[in-house]
């Protein structure tokens, strides 16, 4: 994480007068030599950072939660050790959290759907009825492919206006079968 003794002091101790960024950073120094962080520096940018060295056994976040980091994890190439360098015996681990990506299938050229996307579209808006399903797709599909038009969820397209107007359809052309205007 960025450890900026300044941006620390004023995230931590907020506007205490009594508290100098020179004590911030004495503390810092402290803290890493007892080796509950890890305190380098960027040698190009001189920007300071702390890394927790048993941050993954100690905080567990689900993987819905969590996103890369753009703070540079340390490596002797690239930044200094502040700390005691006799006290820099930790080897960091690499703390970025590998993006898991689940795949969506492709149910026609241009609409992509997770496997549970589909199963809840089936259940909630197309009431188990697979080919009004099928149908809404080939819409959603076909309008993409004539439009250009690029959604961020396709199950979010099918949920606001292709299910409603398939449904609609449906409604109306069962009312002309039994004579209802």
């Amino acid at each position: 994480m960025d450890a900026d003794p300044e941006d620390i002091r004023a995230d931590l101790f907020g506007g205490r007068d009594k508290i100098k960024v020179k004590n911030v950073s004495d503390m810092l120094m402290d803290i890493a030599e007892q080796g509950l962080i890890f305190y380098y520096q960027d040698k190009e940018t001189k920007e300071n950072y702390l890394s927790i060295p048993k941050w993954k056994e100690v905080n567990v976040i689900p993987t819905i939660r969590t996103k890369a980091s753009n703070i540079p994890c340390y490596s002797e190439d690239v930044h200094k050790c502040l700390q005691d360098v006799n006290k820099c015996m930790y080897s960091i681990e690499e703390n970025r959290v590998e993006e898991k990506r689940i795949e969506k299938k492709s149910y026609a050229k241009n609409v992509l759907l997770l496997e549970s996307e589909y199963q809840s579209l089936l259940a909630d808006y197309f009431k188990g009825n697979e080919e009004l399903l099928k149908q809404g797709i080939e819409k959603l599909d076909a309008y993409k492919e004539s439009s250009g038009k690029v959604y961020k969820s396709d199950a979010g397209a099918i949920r606001s206006w292709v299910a409603p107007q398939i449904m609609d359809s449906k409604v109306s052309a069962e009312d002309k079968a039994w004579g209802i205007r």
